[in-house]
């Protein structure tokens, strides 16, 4: 599967002129504790992806294997990432939350770049070795998945987990030069 974008026009600028570099995509954040699944970290998580254009009310999946939806703008210009790292402040311990993409396209199993596959991949052929698998891949989620639970907005004041993601390899090319960073001052 292929993807497909959609940019508007204002009347003066020219189909060229519009930069195709994000895809807006339903994310599933898995394997969070049941009691720091909020909006706000779901919001937060998102945030570390790309920019965060809804959280979805409910979490959903068994009580053993619970997620929350995120939609996000999905940076073309950067890797797929593959989990997020959270400090749980109540118990202190390091939580590694897997990402999962509804409707993923066609991405790179070498770099983890969405529009190109291993045959066209620009990694030299010598360090070419499989990164990622298909399973970042998930079917999307409708109205009548089993069993869901509905997000508080928040933990209350100091229950907040922190959500650490490293700084990004690759550079926003709206800004040369410069690396792209989550934009929240306690992840990045």
């Amino acid at each position: 599967m292929d993807v497909f974008l959609v940019e508007s026009l204002a009347k003066e600028d020219g189909p060229s002129s519009v930069p195709l570099t994000h895809v807006p995509m339903w994310i599933q954040l898995r394997n969070i504790p049941f009691y720091l699944l909020t909006k706000k970290l779901a919001f937060d998580l998102g945030e570390c992806i790309g920019s965060t254009l809804m959280v979805d009310n409910n979490a959903r999946g068994s009580i053993s294997d619970k997620f929350v939806r995120t939609r996000v703008k999905l940076p073309l210009y950067r890797a797929l990432r593959l989990e997020l790292l959270l400090v749980d402040e109540i118990t202190g311990e390091e939580v590694v939350v897997q990402i999962r993409y509804e409707r993923l396209p066609n991405f790179c199993l070498f770099c983890g770049f969405i529009g190109h596959m291993e045959a066209r991949c620009d990694v030299p052929m010598t360090d070419q070795k499989i990164m990622y698998n298909l399973k970042l891949r998930v079917l999307p989620v409708h109205f009548e998945f089993p069993p869901h639970l509905v997000l508080a907005r928040c933990n209350g004041p100091g229950l907040a987990p922190k959500v650490c993601c490293p700084a990004m390899a690759s550079t926003d090319p709206s800004q040369p030069g410069r690396k792209a960073r989550c934009p929240r001052k306690w992840c990045c």
